[in-house]
Order: structure tokens, then sequence, then C-alpha cells
């Protein structure tokens, strides 16, 4: 964010105080981690890698947003607008087998940056842009119940902190940076928009299973996020 703030700040202008708003931003939506096993030609809908299960194409999954604005006014149509947000994304699989049946789930939280050129057209406005997350924690849980107990044991669960990183050890990449989009209203001191970012990092770790063996070549998991959020600024025209 510093670095965004610098950015505003930087441009040329003899009132560059009062082309400046600041807000609050809280938002919910949908968050998808787009698996796409090493082999378009593999049948099997269910992948596991870096101990944590996927599900090809993958689902939506709810999602929040909560952070704060800063925006600058480049002309009388065109803003910039960056910020700091605190976010979440997660994901589900549920596997049915003749003998048992599994819920495998993880949830992750980041810090993201946004940068985006808006077009203002009377209350509406248009925005593209970037953005830049940084994952700081995170969860799985994975239970697996059996259809007839074994042993008087009718299933298991097993649960940790995610890792974050490139080796063997990891579960996902920490690092993601992509493009967005948004469209919105504002009304007074108020903005409500909505928003869709496609991540271009690949967020499997580079070394998969023991360290020194490289992930397959043409797998992937990308994210994407399509979000409702609700702007209140202070300084606002």
């Amino acid at each position: 964010m510093l670095a965004s703030i610098a950015i505003l700040w930087s441009l040329p202008t003899a009132s560059t105080a009062q082309r400046l708003r600041f807000g609050l931003k809280a938002g919910a939506g949908f968050a998808k981690m787009d698996y796409q096993p090493d082999n378009a030609q593999d049948t099997f809908s269910i992948q596991f890698y870096g101990n944590l299960w996927y599900k090809t194409g993958g689902a939506y999954r709810p999602s929040f947003l909560l952070g704060g604005v800063v925006e600058y006014d480049v002309s009388k149509d065109f803003l910039l607008s960056s910020g700091i947000q605190l976010s979440s994304r997660s994901s589900k699989v549920t596997v049915s087998e003749m003998y048992s049946s599994g819920d495998y789930r993880f949830s992750v939280y980041q810090l993201q940056v946004p940068l985006n050129l808006h077009y203002r057209f009377k209350r509406f406005f248009f925005g593209a842009g970037g953005y830049f997350s940084s994952a700081f924690a995170g969860r799985y849980k994975h239970v697996v119940k059996f259809t007839y107990p074994i042993g008087g044991v009718d299933g298991s669960e097993d649960s940790d902190n995610l890792k974050f990183g490139s080796d063997a050890e990891s579960n996902l990449q920490r690092s993601d940076f992509g493009l967005r989009g948004e469209l919105g209203i504002g009304i007074k001191r108020t903005r409500l928009s909505i928003a869709f970012e496609q991540g271009f990092v690949n967020g499997l770790p580079k070394e998969f299973g023991v360290p020194g063996q490289q992930r397959p070549r043409d797998a992937q998991l990308r994210n994407q996020t399509i979000t409702a959020s609700l702007v209140y600024y202070w300084l606002a025209k």
C-alpha cells in the first residue's frame, strides 16, 4: 500500500490534498481456485496435490474482503484507486465412494493491494487494473467417514495450518498477482461496486512430493474472484 500511496502523492498537482479521498471498504462474494490437471486427457475429476484435494474446474465458494481505500482524482473524468484489504478464499471437495465418504476443505487469508484506473460518467464508474496479494494464514481439514466401521473406528480426521512456499513441504504458493475489472455507482459518500479478478500465478508449489521433484508441467491452480462491495469515503466531494 505504501508504494501505491507514493505513486498517488508523486503525481504533479497544486492541490493534491483536495484530490485525495480515503475510505473503508467491505464486501462479500465468491472465490474459485480453478484447478486444471497435468494431463488434458486425465478423466479423474478429483486430484490430490501438496496434501490438498482439488476438483477439476473447481467451484465458487463464499469469500469476503475488508480494508482501506485511497483515491486520487487525475482529472474530472479519471481517477486512480488503491488501498489494502484483507480477503479470503476457500475450497471444498466432497468424495463419495462405496466404502467411505470424504469432506476436504481449506481456507486461505491474504492481504491484497489493488491499483485501478477508473473512468467516471455522472454517478457511474468503470475501472480496470491489477492486484498483488500475499497469503499470511490458512488451514485445511480432511474428514473421512467409513460406510462400515473398521475395528470400531468409523472414520478419521486430519487438520493443520497451511504452509506457503515453493518447496515440497508447502501446500500453496504465497503470492499472487493478476488483472481486475470493476464497475459501480456512487451515491454521496458511498460507492457500490462489483469486481472480477483473475489471477496469473500458478498457486501449486514448484516442488511436488519430495525435494527436487518438480510439479507436473501442465498442472495449474489459478484464483478467480467475484466480489460486491461498499465503500464509505472521508474527504469526499
